[in-house]
Parts: C-alpha cells; structure tokens; sequence
C-alpha cells in the first residue's frame, strides 16, 4: 500500500481497555497492550493479548501496583511504555516500574 484510501482503513475490530499511554504491538498474529483497572484505590495493571484477526482476549496478565493518590485522577496512571517481542518472549514495563518478567509468546 503507497497511501491510505480516500475513506481511510476499514476496523476490522474493536476491544475495550483500560487507561494508559502504550500503543499496540502486533507479533506472531497476536496483539499486546497494557491497561489499568481501577477500583476505588486499588489497582491492577494488565498485558492483554488479543487475537490479531478476530480481536478475541486470548489472555491477560494482571498484577498489582500501589499507585500513589494523584494516579488515580481521570487524567493520570496507567502503564506508559509499550510491549517487546524480542526471541518470542513478551516484556513489559510498568508505571511503578515494575518490569514483568518474560513471557512465552503462545503460538
């Protein structure tokens, strides 16, 4: 493709997610994203991995994180950088800088 058509690209799906700043990655005909879910002052930080064709949640990788009070506004927290695939392996980064340890990338 040398440019986008005239009406831009079709959607071929759509997944909720939660806050955060990391774009998609896509490898290996999967998708990987990071989100936060929130409830009241707790929180979870997740790796989603979706199904590049059909969009379907293959799996998700939820972990605690102890965000200080200003995160929890609307307009703050949530996982900032965006997922690797470095040799099949998936890394992450958290906002608390938590670094996830490597995972299979499931075939």
């Amino acid at each position: 493709m040398e440019s986008f058509p005239p009406g831009g690209l079709k959607i071929s799906w759509r997944a909720p997610v939660g806050r955060g700043w990391s774009s998609p990655v896509v490898a290996q005909g999967r998708v990987y994203v990071t989100d936060v879910e929130l409830a009241g002052h707790t929180a979870r930080e997740r790796v989603l991995c979706f199904d590049e064709a059909t969009g379907k949640l293959l799996w998700s990788h939820p972990y605690a994180v102890n965000y200080p009070d200003w995160a929890f506004d609307p307009a703050a927290g949530g996982p900032r950088s965006t997922p690797i695939i470095r040799d099949g392996r998936l890394f992450t980064l958290g906002s608390a800088s938590l670094c996830e340890p490597p995972r299979l990338c499931p075939q």
